[in-house]
């Protein structure tokens, strides 16, 4: 008896559950990552809506379209942020953006200057974030007692009136002064006791932490290293270390009546 055989029809490519008909594929917008991981920065998502849609406005521009807008999205994104983060009161730092867009402190400051130029004037006529908005952020994200930015505050404010930091980075400079208070209030009343006069040539390691012959610790005591300030604010901790050696020959003028209350 000759073999009986079965003819199998061919599955319809996208048959099944959706009716033999092909599901949309996602559109580039819902396949894309963010360019920019605005999350980390810890600002409203409005920020970053107003970005993208500024970033749309920009591309178009003839000045921005001779400088590669689509292959450096994250780029051009990441200087809108910046602008865009200051303009609305949430300052942020380059290299916050820089951690954020992954980009190099070079590109987001070229196209920030190119972003100042091509945007109207509300954008680029921005004021300069005081230190004392940096610093309370960078204490409430390492849960410091309040007095402590406020303190910091008025020796960043000190050491540049003095000229002590003078050319130095202002943001470096707000993260020594935050680092110089929590190290003076965890040896208060070692440093009152020594009318907070320190030898000449006090030498400092590599992790901004001075070399002294029986330093000891207050109690009650800060729990933040010069390493977590250093990530909150996102500086090296080889600029803090310099910029501390410059402020501890004055250590007592910088501090001078901020710890009182504290003793």
């Amino acid at each position: 008896m000759p073999a009986t055989t079965r003819s199998v029809t061919p599955k319809t490519i996208g048959s099944g559950d959706s009716g033999g008909r092909r599901k949309p594929s996602a559109t580039p917008d819902e396949t894309e990552a963010s360019p920019v991981d605005w999350q980390s920065l810890d600002v409203p998502e409005s920020i970053w809506d107003e970005a993208q849609e500024l970033y749309k406005r920009v591309k178009t521009m003839r000045a921005v379209q001779n400088r590669q807008p689509n292959r450096m999205k994250h780029a051009i994104l990441g200087a809108l942020m910046f602008i865009l983060c200051r303009v609305h009161g949430y300052p942020r730092t380059f290299a916050e953006i820089c951690t954020a867009a992954k980009v190099s402190k070079r590109e987001i400051g070229s196209y920030h200057a190119l972003m100042m130029r091509v945007l109207p004037a509300e954008f680029s006529s921005i004021r300069r974030a005081p230190p004392s908005e940096f610093l309370r952020r960078w204490c409430a994200v390492l849960d410091l007692p309040p007095w402590v930015a406020g303190a910091a505050t008025r020796v960043h404010d000190r050491a540049d009136a003095m000229a002590i930091v003078h050319g130095k980075c202002p943001i470096s400079v707000s993260a020594t002064s935050l680092w110089l208070v929590i190290w003076c209030y965890n040896h208060r009343h070692w440093l009152r006791n020594a009318g907070f006069a320190l030898p000449e040539n006090t030498p400092v390691s590599s992790s901004a932490t001075p070399s002294l012959n029986g330093l000891q610790t207050s109690v009650p005591s800060i729990h933040a290293t010069q390493k977590e300030v250093c990530r909150a604010a996102c500086v090296v901790i080889a600029t803090l270390t310099s910029v501390f050696k410059l402020c501890l020959p004055h250590i007592l003028a910088l501090v001078d009546g901020l710890l009182d209350e504290h003793m």
